[in-house]
Parts: C-alpha cells; structure tokens; sequence
C-alpha cells in the first residue's frame, strides 16, 4: 500500500513473536505492510507473494504454512466474509494509532471476533469503517 507503518515494542507479543522462525517472521512484517489501515487483510499466500519479492521466491504452501502458524499464535485473527477468509490484527490501532483510516474495500471483523481485539483497535472499526458506521445492510 505505500503506507509507513509502525512496529510494536513487544509488549504482549513478544512471547509469540519469539517464536516465529526467520520466514514467519517476514510473513508477520508483511501483513502488516500489505494490510489496510483496519489492519485487515486477505488470508492470501498469494497477496504477500505479490508484494514481497523475497516472499515470491517460496512455494505458496510454505507461506500459507506461516501464515498458520501466525494465525494459531494470535498475533493475526482469523475471520470469513462471504466465503473468503481474512485475517486482522488484534493490536492494530495500539501500535499504528490511525485517526483517520483511507476507505478499504476489505471487511470489518464481524461482531464476534471484535471481543478478540484490542479496546482501541475495536473502536477503530466501530467508529470509522464502513461496515459498521453505514446503515444495517452494509452490517458484517
């Protein structure tokens, strides 16, 4: 997206991040750079491969390993909309502190994965995407 974004200073993820091998890691780091400013994104091995020319060079299985592995450790949450999975990150907003974020065409979490994010990255989506500030037929 062309967009500066911020790195944690661990605090709640650095147990989890330790974790992570060299390539999980890179997975983890691009999500952030190729999510929207929700911090949702497409649960795509295809997506990060697209815009990581290191990513490219590992077989889409791999990635979608990683991105498993991301998933399970709770540093993504996983979600569906409309058939297609998505994944968002639970500290979104504590980190990247957005006050205005760009319209998106990817979805909002659906209210039963809100309780898994964080109070402010919550908000963020209750007060500013379009999912949830339109009427009830825009509604997740």
């Amino acid at each position: 997206m062309g967009t500066i974004r911020a790195l944690s200073d661990g605090r709640g993820e650095s147990d989890k991040l330790s974790i992570l091998n060299d390539l999980e890691f890179r997975c983890w780091i691009q999500c952030l750079l190729s999510a929207d400013d929700f911090g949702v994104l497409p649960l795509s091995s295809a997506l990060l491969r697209d815009d990581n020319l290191a990513l490219a060079t590992y077989p889409a299985s791999i990635i979608d390993r990683a991105l498993q592995v991301i998933v399970q450790l709770d540093l993504l949450v996983k979600f569906e909309h409309r058939g297609a999975a998505f994944i968002v990150n639970p500290l979104w907003q504590d980190v990247q502190q957005i006050p205005l974020p760009r319209a998106t065409a990817y979805p909002a979490p659906p209210p039963d994965v809100l309780p898994r994010l964080s109070r402010a990255t919550k908000r963020l989506f209750l007060a500013r995407h379009p999912s949830y500030c339109e009427g009830d037929e825009a509604r997740p």
